[in-house]
């Protein structure tokens, strides 16, 4: 899951041109991103669903008339044959035309307002710059050394201590980032962007090689097996868009992927870690069985009983049947 954190600029509302508005840069980002099918990768007749946004804070605490100095968050992107490094490539890429829009605008206006006021026209001050976190915290780490680095461990000891009493995931990641901020000299704006966990690697079997044929040719006989059984017409789907456990059997290119990681969430190998390498290890085919259902997270959610209680546990000990060759 992207996370993005926009450091703007104090000023006073009756002020503006004299600061920038991290929700004016966060507000491009969110409009560039949401629903941009150009996230959504495709395999065959099947497509990951955009992205939305599901996280939005600036940082004030309570109402004053001056501009947030910081915003935050984070949106989800379903993957089917993505990698960390091509997302987060394309968040970057977006963060950037973003930050030089928001300075075009600016400088539009501004020069709009001189007009009608008559005050002496020049350019803002304001330049871009987007880092990931692991820039951010070497910045940090270059500027106070030792100091730095011993704080910050302290701050991920502190963190984990919070997570386990109920903070959330996402609470303790921007947390990390305001702390580091406070040993940031360069107090201009910058987007900080990175990746929250959890990970979920792109599991299908599509992309698995020499497969055994009862193992290949296991949907088609499960299709035939509920027709038969059930009259009812099954399709076989090589992605499944929720959460499953099963995600996390298989992975392809595991040292790459971490190494993604690394530099871009900060809190990977402390609050939250996932073994990719053990996971490539232990690759396997897999299949995802379940009974039909509607409305997921709604008031309206539903599960069909028949479904559940008969035939999905039937169609799951067919399966393992085939498998086992019963």
């Amino acid at each position: 899951m992207p996370f993005i954190y926009v450091r703007g600029y104090l000023a006073h509302a009756g002020k503006v041109f004299e600061g920038l508005n991290p929700i004016h840069v966060m507000s491009k980002i969110v409009s560039k991103t949401e629903l941009n099918m150009d996230f959504s990768d495709l395999a065959g007749n099947e497509a990951a669903p955009p992205p939305t946004w599901l996280y939005f804070k600036d940082s004030k605490d309570q109402y004053d008339v001056s501009m947030p100095l910081s915003v935050k968050g984070c949106f989800s992107i379903l993957t089917l044959n993505q990698t960390p490094q091509s997302i987060l490539e394309k968040v970057k890429n977006i963060c950037e035309e973003s930050f030089d829009e928001v300075i075009d605008d600016m400088n539009n206006s501004f020069r709009r307002f001189a007009k009608a006021t008559g005050i002496p026209l020049k350019y803002l001050q304001w330049q871009s710059k987007v880092v990931n976190f692991q820039e951010l915290y070497r910045e940090a780490a270059a500027a106070h050394g030792e100091e730095f680095i011993i704080e910050y461990n302290k701050k991920l000891d502190e963190l984990a201590y919070k997570y386990e009493n109920g903070a959330s995931i996402i609470e303790c990641n921007f947390d990390l980032i305001e702390f580091v901020y406070e040993y940031i000299d360069d107090i201009m704006p910058r987007i900080v962007y990175g990746l929250i966990p959890p990970y979920y690697p792109n599991v299908s079997n599509l992309f698995m090689n020499d497969l055994d044929e009862d193992v290949s040719s296991l949907s088609d006989n499960l299709i035939k097996y509920a027709r038969e059984e059930f009259n009812q017409v099954y399709k076989t789907e090589y992605f499944y868009t929720g959460i499953s456990d099963l995600s996390y059997s298989s992975i392809k290119k595991s040292r790459e992927i971490y190494k993604a990681m690394k530099e871009s969430m900060p809190l990977l190998g402390h609050i939250y870690d996932v073994p990719v390498d053990l996971i490539e290890k232990i690759s396997m085919p897999c299949i995802n069985i379940g009974p039909w259902g509607k409305d997921f997270h709604k008031l309206t959610e539903r599960v069909n009983k028949e479904d559940l209680y008969v035939r999905t546990p039937r169609i799951i000990n067919k399966a393992i049947s085939i498998i086992l060759r019963n």
